[in-house]
């Protein structure tokens, strides 16, 4: 028989008693689920022919195009050695697996597939808030929709980790989903995997993937990432919006009273936005469309005061038209006010209206 809900006393919005619930992905009342569904084919379709035209007139290039893809098919052709002959991606193995399908359609139908996919995931998760469309008008939202990246993969995994409860398997598959962009994900990770009631049940999945991607990329393939993802992070520093590369050693003990503070805050879908946001301020490295993922699960759980000034800071991108792309350092300043809100407002227990068993 499952719990009844409780309210909190600090928000009065309705958690759980028991803490796993899941993110806001119910459908609100209004048109029916086939109608629902139908306008998103059509919008979709809509949305991959008009991709199509752009691509075709109007000259531009993705990350998809440009790095994923290319990886993908050298990898399934046997043309290439992972992290010695490619460049630019040092995602974990496995994201290679789960690219593979889109990797021999046309760029512009697994590109517009991507997009479609981010955009579709934002939208569930930001729905049930009446501010949802701030996230849309947000500078920060272009560059993960079009330049074709797969932070969404990462942000499935974090909404499938809420979502694990008492099921190990949920949570396996969502830390090895959060591994593909561990940069922006390692502090969500760990706290959704301490919280959780079967963590060493967990690990089997991870586990597996780790130990297969050890026999079909060779046992050696960590060795090759570490000797080159250095390389490569030293020739991205332009592209860093983490606080790091603007403050430097100075937030060694931000970084570590920061995590502290969110590892120890108890599961409450509020909180979840809380280390979201903790975890792009002490990562080393940021790149600014990685930011979508403060979009998705911060942005919103504070309110619509919080979020209108999440919004304001997230203008930021617009300073690169002044001052090139350099200006991209001070894009972290979104999470850095989000922050603050959580500071004031987090959430310090899970209220329940059970009696203590």
């Amino acid at each position: 028989m499952p719990s009844s809900p409780a309210v909190t006393e600090e928000d009065n919005t309705t958690v759980r008693s028991r803490p796993w619930g899941t993110l806001p992905l119910a459908r609100r009342p209004g048109l029916p689920a086939a109608m629902e569904w139908a306008i998103l084919l059509i919008c979709v379709l809509a949305f991959i022919a008009g991709l199509r035209l752009l691509i075709r007139y109007i000259p531009f290039t993705s990350d998809w195009e440009v790095f994923f893809r290319p990886t993908t098919q050298g990898w399934l052709e046997g043309s290439l050695i992972l992290y010695r002959d490619t460049r630019w991606f040092w995602n974990p193995p496995w994201l290679l697996w789960l690219l593979a399908p889109l990797a021999y359609w046309p760029v512009w139908l697994g590109w517009g597939i991507l997009m479609v996919v981010t955009m579709f995931t934002i939208v569930r998760l930001t729905r049930k808030y009446r501010a949802w469309w701030l996230v849309f008008v947000s500078p920060l939202i272009v560059d993960p929709i079009l330049a074709g990246q797969i932070d969404v993969v990462a942000m499935l995994g974090v909404a499938l980790g809420w979502a694990a409860e008492d099921r190990p398997w949920l949570m396996g598959i969502a830390l090895t989903l959060m591994a593909t962009k561990p940069q922006v994900c390692f502090l969500v990770a760990l706290w959704l995997w301490l919280h959780h009631r079967q963590r060493m049940q967990a690990l089997k999945i991870p586990a597996l993937v780790f130990l297969a991607s050890l026999v079909i990329h060779g046992w050696d393939w960590p060795l090759r990432w570490a000797n080159g993802s250095s390389t490569a992070l030293l020739v991205s520093m332009i592209h860093n919006a983490s606080p790091w590369h603007s403050i430097g050693s100075w937030m060694v003990p931000v970084a570590l009273l920061l995590g502290i503070w969110a590892l120890r805050l108890p599961p409450t879908p509020r909180n979840l936005g809380a280390l979201v946001a903790a975890n792009a301020l002490i990562t080393p490295y940021l790149a600014s469309y990685s930011l979508v993922m403060v979009l998705a699960f911060s942005f919103l759980p504070l309110g619509p005061v919080w979020a209108a000034a999440g919004w304001a800071a997230s203008l930021t991108p617009l300073l690169r038209s002044w001052f090139g792309q350099g200006a991209t350092r001070v894009d972290f300043i979104v999470a850095a006010v989000l922050m603050i809100g959580y500071l004031l407002n987090a959430d310090r227990h899970v209220y329940s209206s059970q009696p203590p068993e």
